[in-house]
């Protein structure tokens, strides 16, 4: 698909969303109103106004109105550098290809979620970026409250917890939330699987080495008739026979002509 469809990487695409969102950060402090503007709306769609189809990927993580001024901006502060360190993370590890191609599915399955289902929150896009860099790089730490370490794979399950405790009550909640992470879902189901499949055959390799492990006689004779070694009978004494087998002497063949 890449050689074919080149044209559709997008590098940087998470980093430049992640400026967008800082711009409408401002906009938002300066004009609350313009969150009606690019805000879900399936009605407003069909008479045109078709930005708001993806209007939701610009909001912010956190209202600026919410936590004041200061506080929101030291919070997108973060939120900027985070979506820039996972934008690099992913785009190392998938390629720019494959990262645009995951944002894009992303985003039109929340936009279809969202006009659809339009109670559904509008950060759960920050999440769908969040889980797939947490199961490649699960021990990626980040300072929570700025100074306790916690790895990112504990924060994603916490959140994945958070989700599922959310939507078990409505089987609409479900569907939204189902929709809202399929290309999350899609990419990582085959990979748990296998990682499943991986430790399980792992589990039984680690049990067979163990028990050859602790069934293995470390010695240098063996009888080829009793298998007696020197560590199980320090007394015996080997030979080699002329069929070129090891034998103790109670059962070394005997040949006519060696006798005479």
């Amino acid at each position: 698909m890449e050689r074919k469809f080149s044209w559709l990487a997008f590098p940087g695409l998470i980093r430049s969303i992640a400026l967008l969102q800082a711009v409408f950060f401002v906009v938002l402090f300066l004009n609350p109103d313009a969150a009606s503007a690019v805000a879900p709306n399936w009605e407003l769609v069909m008479q045109g106004e078709v930005w708001r189809l993806v209007g939701f990927v610009f909001f912010p993580p956190v209202s600026p109105n919410a936590m004041g001024p200061v506080f929101g901006a030291l919070f997108m502060f973060f939120a900027v550098n985070i979506l820039f360190l996972m934008n690099d993370a992913l785009e190392g590890e998938w390629g720019e290809f494959h990262v645009s191609l995951y944002v894009y599915a992303t985003i039109i399955c929340q936009s279809f979620s969202y006009h659809f289902f339009p109670t559904y929150p509008l950060f759960v896009f920050y999440s769908a970026i969040f889980f797939p860099f947490a199961t490649l790089f699960p021990h990626v730490e980040f300072r929570f409250m700025l100074f306790i370490p916690v790895k990112v794979w504990l924060l994603a399950a916490f959140s994945g917890i958070l989700y599922f405790l959310a939507s078990i009550g409505s089987s609409i909640t479900f569907l939204a939330t189902v929709v809202c992470f399929l290309p999350y879902l899609v990419w990582a189901s085959p990979l748990a699987f296998k990682w499943r499949k991986n430790r399980g055959q792992v589990s039984k390799r680690r049990a067979h080495f163990e028990s050859h492990k602790t069934e293995t006689d470390f010695s240098l004779h063996r009888c080829h008739t009793c298998q007696k070694t020197e560590t199980s009978d320090p007394e015996l004494e080997f030979r080699v026979s002329e069929d070129g087998e090891e034998y103790c002497l109670d059962h070394l063949p005997t040949h006519p002509k060696s006798n005479s």
